[in-house]
């Protein structure tokens, strides 16, 4: 190990900007004024080199070929940042930005983490397509303008329901079944049922009362 250490520490290395020719797997075919050579990429050289590239790339018959940086590509070419293991990203003080102009994509083929002591969204137009999603959370508040829901099914379980709105309009083409311990309807002007077939039945007292009842 000390021997190995000794010469990469002492081994010479000469530097020469060179164009990438070809590449297969982990190597790099780059032409030089010296010659042709198969180098690798070195771990500081985070930009993927691509054919055309204009690259510098430090050559050493013990320490091996590497191609340094990526110096010069055509214009409007797409970058990539590559890397060959885990990476983290940190900044021991201040914040970390990531701004573009066009957009930002994040995928990935198993899972995204997002842990923060606050989260904030700020959008003009959102889409989301979850198969499947869990909520977990103390409390919700929300404030909308508008609020459309489609679903199949609607299941609902509460310890406590409270809904006050203005108008309330409910259509339901088949059948509406409540059940419940005691119902209780108050209307201050007018309390109307109808329908084709009406019946009331109770297992002991059905009482009416009113200043005047009209039947028929």
């Amino acid at each position: 190990m000390d021997n190995l250490a000794r010469k990469h520490l002492y081994s010479k290395a000469t530097q020469e900007y060179g164009k990438v020719v070809g590449q297969e797997d982990k190597f790099y075919s780059v032409e030089t004024d010296s010659g042709l050579y198969r180098v690798m990429r070195a771990i500081s050289c985070v930009v993927q080199p691509e054919v055309n590239d204009l690259v510098l790339v430090s050559l050493s018959s013990l320490s091996g070929d590497f191609i340094l940086a990526v110096l010069e590509r055509e214009p409007g070419a797409k970058a990539t940042l590559s890397f060959d293991s885990d990476v983290d990203i940190r900044t021991s003080e201040g914040s970390l930005s990531i701004a573009s102009k066009q957009g930002i994509d994040l995928a990935s083929p198993e899972s995204i983490n997002l842990v923060s002591s606050r989260l904030g969204i700020s959008s003009s137009q959102g889409e989301i397509n979850i198969n499947r999603l869990t909520f977990l959370g103390s409390f919700f508040e929300g404030s909308l303008e508008t609020v459309k829901l489609l679903a199949r099914t609607f299941d609902a379980i509460t310890e406590r329901f409270f809904r006050r709105t203005k108008r309330s309009y409910r259509f339901i083409e088949d059948t509406d079944q409540v059940k419940t311990g005691s119902l209780n309807y108050v209307a201050d002007k007018s309390l109307i049922l109808r329908g084709t077939f009406s019946q009331m039945t109770a297992k002991e007292d059905v009482h009416i009362d009113a200043e005047r009842i009209n039947i028929g």
